[in-house]
């Protein structure tokens, strides 16, 4: 984070004999330049731990008397990015195989309207889809087994393929429920 500036300035183009700490001030006046002469600039500024950053753009100015100097801070901006995400399904686990359930991937914070990368862990691997707006995905799920599906969240403009926060939940599948029968004294309950 900075914490002040150098203002270094010369008679000669990359040759700076004067330098001034001017600290967190995004300005100063200097008083004693020679009306005529051409004088170059770069501005530097500096952390709390005395590192310095490259010098900036150089300009030039020739004063009529006093030359003021303001500092203009290169502002990183800062991104906001999402804070939350939760995945939820619509039915609750475990579910019958040939049943479909839908997910939906609720996020928070960031930019809107987010993108979402939805993902499947299927016999071992990973079947990854690619970045959409969809915020629900519907899978029927056909053979039983322990499987997790995953959503990826980031904000509008953000291009990065790992995005800002995952979430992924295990599910099980099981067999559908056979019908079964009870026989007793001549009498035949079908489930």
């Amino acid at each position: 984070m900075t914490v002040g500036y150098v203002l270094s300035y010369g008679t000669s183009p990359g040759s700076y004999s004067q330098t001034v700490d001017v600290g967190d001030a995004t300005s100063c006046a200097l008083n004693d330049l020679l009306e005529g002469t051409t004088y170059y600039f770069v501005v530097r500024a500096y952390d709390a731990a005395g590192n310095m950053s490259d010098p900036s753009g150089e300009v030039s100015a020739e004063p009529a008397g006093e030359i003021s100097a303001t500092i203009v801070p290169s502002v990183v901006p800062v991104v906001p990015v999402v804070t939350s995400l939760s995945l939820i399904a619509d039915v609750r686990g475990p579910v019958s195989a040939g049943n479909t359930v839908t997910w939906y991937a609720v996020g928070a914070g960031g930019v809107a309207p987010y993108q979402f990368q939805w993902a499947f862990y299927i016999a071992d691997h990973w079947t990854v889809w690619p970045w959409t707006s969809a915020f629900a995905m519907s899978w029927t799920l056909s053979t039983p087994g322990d499987y997790q599906v995953k959503v990826v969240i980031r904000s509008a403009g953000n291009t990065d393929s790992e995005g800002e926060m995952s979430q992924s939940v295990p599910f099980t599948v099981v067999r559908p429920i056979a019908g079964a029968s009870i026989c007793s004294d001549n009498s035949t309950v079908v489930f």
